[in-house]
């Protein structure tokens, strides 16, 4: 077998996904690899969550800014983790810094556990829950007397509104969340700065989340992971079979093209819907 040389040697080669809990990883990461292991056999794909620094008491805490060189083992001291959830409303995050978050909360961490350098990355691909981030400020309320008693936000899909207890927080997250999304949006050529390095990124999405489109239920409470494993089980283990799931869905909405399907989800209350435009990124992997 003929030697590769040391450009071939150092290609980027690994795809990573950034997600928010281990169901999404349970429904998504069979699939969504398989799909690019047959295009592109020579990738690594990993799914990660975030790290989020945490005191004692779990209360999330402002996580230090590395400015260490890409190869330095020791990332980072001894601290306390939290895993998994939304880095676009996580305490400490902005625009200006939500770049560098993603390089110290997942990009990091993998580095430090698995060697998974940022020179080592061809692209990385985010989704994440919506939770009617875009709906007017109006539409978020207070709890109607069937879901008294509740302290999560209830999505209501089908009445286009969020029902919180405390509305005007949830209007405060809503607005935090869409000022991170847009600049995700934006970002220069679709490239996200991890370390020195500039990389391709993209960013999809599930209205109101992963839930509400796999099991037509946006505010499930217990046994996440058990129906994330139901649908894997049910579309994970064919990509024929997981790709025709999202594009005969009518709700999915990826066939619009990636710009115009964010541009479709900011519309009325279409973010506490029962959308994705995952599909696109389906179409990506399997078009010639």
């Amino acid at each position: 077998m003929p030697k590769r040389n040391k450009k071939e040697k150092q290609a980027p080669n690994i795809v990573i996904f950034l997600v928010e809990g281990e169901s999404d990883k349970i429904a998504l990461e069979l699939p969504l690899s398989n799909l690019i292991f047959d295009k592109f056999p020579e990738y690594e794909v990993r799914f990660l969550l975030q790290e989020r620094q945490v005191n004692n008491t779990g209360d999330e805490v402002e996580d230090v800014d590395s400015d260490d060189d890409e190869d330095d083992e020791e990332l980072f001291d001894e601290v306390e983790y939290a895993y998994g959830g939304d880095i676009t409303t996580s305490s400490f995050v902005t625009p200006s810094n939500i770049e560098t978050k993603i390089t110290n909360r997942f990009i990091m961490p993998a580095t430090k556990k698995d060697g998974i350098y940022p020179k080592k990355i061809a692209k990385i691909i985010h989704i994440v829950d919506l939770d009617g981030a875009y709906i007017p400020d109006e539409n978020v309320v207070p709890y109607s007397d069937e879901h008294q008693g509740n302290q999560k936000p209830y999505y209501d899909g089908e009445g286009g509104r969020i029902e919180a207890v405390d509305v005007s927080a949830i209007i405060e997250r809503n607005e935090q969340k869409r000022k991170n999304l847009e600049h995700l949006l934006t970002l220069q050529e679709q490239k996200i700065k991890v370390k020195t390095k500039s990389i391709p990124y993209e960013i999809y999405f599930f209205s109101s989340n992963l839930d509400h489109f796999i099991n037509n239920d946006a505010n499930v409470e217990t046994g996440k992971k058990h129906l994330a494993d139901q649908f894997m089980q049910s579309y994970g283990l064919d990509t024929e079979e997981f790709s025709k799931y999202f594009f005969e869905d009518e709700c999915s909405v990826g066939h619009m093209g990636y710009e115009e399907s964010w541009k479709f989800i900011k519309e009325n209350s279409n973010s506490v819907k029962r959308y994705t435009n995952i599909d696109c990124l389906i179409r990506s992997m399997t078009s010639d």
